[in-house]
């Protein structure tokens, strides 16, 4: 669209210009671009438009990284201890009873021992956190322990404990009742950057769309400048040859000399013209330059190609049918949505918490025997199931009930600024339309 192309000069004027066909002398020393060539570095070399392609790849990425939010994920662990662990031991003495037999008793007091231990644990755990606020863990762990400690204080041997070795399985399942519970909640993440995503490609549209628009602005005002540089250049020369004319009659005495002085301040002001003429023309052109990424002293020099406009007719039916497609429009709903997504999930770190948790073992133990705790772990020898639950709550909801308030204004907030920017968007398309018309005309 031209809509901000200057419509002062006469109709005469704009259908001399248009008429024209073949670039001047000066314009063949500029670098003479077509309207292709404009929109077509325009999109290749614009940093906005590129920013706004990269800002869209990103949110692209985020969508990518918040479907994949519920892995599953594994852990590899090995502790192990080895040394001697201080520790009270009592003390016994032997008493000898009546009937002649002996007694160990303690003594009452007690001393400080030291002993000797060693242990190792290999773990295995894969668990998973699911968007409805499950958690699943299963981990599995190999055992193995010796210890080596004096069985009383008044032994002389150590005794020994150990090897024993360990094979245990766990099963845990928890899940959320309040906080934290539902699909809504799990996936909000996810719809929070698809919404997102759109919000992006809009930008990216509008973004694409205003330069575009920008460029034709830019490149039909310039070409509008280099016709009217080309009236004032034709225009100066005209007086040239009149004030020339009117001067050699004067020297001979044909006409008055006041007449030579008057196309004189004629040519004087038809120079001023000229000059800013060439300063507009050279205006436009490094604001074509600007657009299409150029800041280099050739900027100054871009001129267009001498060519006609063909008038569009777009009537308000189309206008309205296309509107929803504008970039604008589009990038406003989005933001509706991510509102919407918002809402559903504001106050969850407010809510009363409430989950169950449920721990499931089987247990097995073998005494210098690595077979023998495989053995008790397939019989099921050793088996324990536990439960919890928690419940946590604030004593004061206020901030609950503010947070979702909020929430539910700033979706009305953002449906307000959609039906906004779909107004603004029809009443634009109109008087460009028209502006457009005229302009062409």
């Amino acid at each position: 669209m031209i809509s901000r192309i200057s419509l002062g000069a006469s109709c005469a004027v704009c259908t001399w210009s248009l008429l024209t066909t073949t670039p001047t002398a000066a314009q063949d020393a500029r670098r003479a671009l077509t309207l292709d060539d404009v929109v077509a570095t325009a999109v290749d070399q614009s940093p906005t438009l590129r920013a706004s392609v990269l800002s869209a790849r990103s949110a692209d990425l985020l969508v990518d990284e918040e479907a994949a939010a519920y892995p599953f994920r594994l852990q590899l662990d090995a502790t192990g201890s080895v040394g001697n662990t201080p520790q009270l031991s009592p003390t016994f003495t032997t008493m000898t009873r009546p009937d002649g037999s002996t007694a160990t008793v303690p003594t009452g007091t007690g001393i400080v021992t030291f002993p000797y231990t060693q242990s190792v644990d290999l773990g295995a755990q894969v668990s998973r956190a699911l968007p409805w606020g499950m958690t699943l863990q299963a981990r599995v762990d190999a055992l193995r322990t010796y210890r080596a400690l004096l069985p009383t204080a008044t032994s002389q041997q150590l005794a020994i404990v150990g090897p024993g070795y360990g094979f245990n399985a766990q099963l845990q399942i928890s899940q959320s009742l309040l906080r934290g519970f539902g699909e809504d909640v799990g996936l909000a993440p996810l719809r929070q950057a698809e919404a997102d995503r759109v919000t992006a490609d809009a930008t990216r549209d509008r973004t694409a769309s205003a330069l575009l628009r920008d460029v034709i602005v830019a490149y039909w005002e310039l070409w509008y400048a280099e016709r009217a540089l080309e009236i004032q250049r034709t225009a100066r020369d005209v007086f040239q040859r009149q004030w020339e004319d009117a001067r050699r009659r004067a020297d001979l005495g044909a006409s008055a000399g006041i007449d030579a002085l008057t196309l004189e301040a004629q040519l004087a002001t038809a120079d001023t013209q000229l000059a800013s003429a060439e300063l507009t023309t050279t205006q436009a052109a490094i604001t074509l330059a600007a657009l299409l990424g150029d800041r280099s002293e050739r900027g100054a020099q871009l001129s267009t190609v001498a060519q006609t406009r063909t008038l569009v007719s777009i009537d308000d039916a189309s206008i309205e049918t296309s509107i929803d497609g504008s970039p604008e429009v589009m990038e406003a709903q989005a933001r509706v949505e991510a509102t919407r997504v918002a809402s559903r999930v504001a106050g969850q770190a407010l809510l009363p918490l409430l989950d169950v948790a449920a721990t499931f073992s089987v247990l097995g133990l073998g005494y210098d025997d690595v077979g023998q705790t495989f053995s008790n772990f397939g019989s099921l020898t050793a088996v324990q199931l536990m439960g919890t639950i928690t419940y946590q709550t604030a004593l004061e909801d206020t901030q609950l009930h503010r947070r979702e308030e909020r929430a539910v204004i700033a979706t009305e907030i953002a449906e307000q600024s959609y039906e906004a920017a779909r107004a603004q968007a029809i009443a634009e398309a109109r008087a460009a339309r028209e502006a457009d018309v005229i302009a062409t005309r």
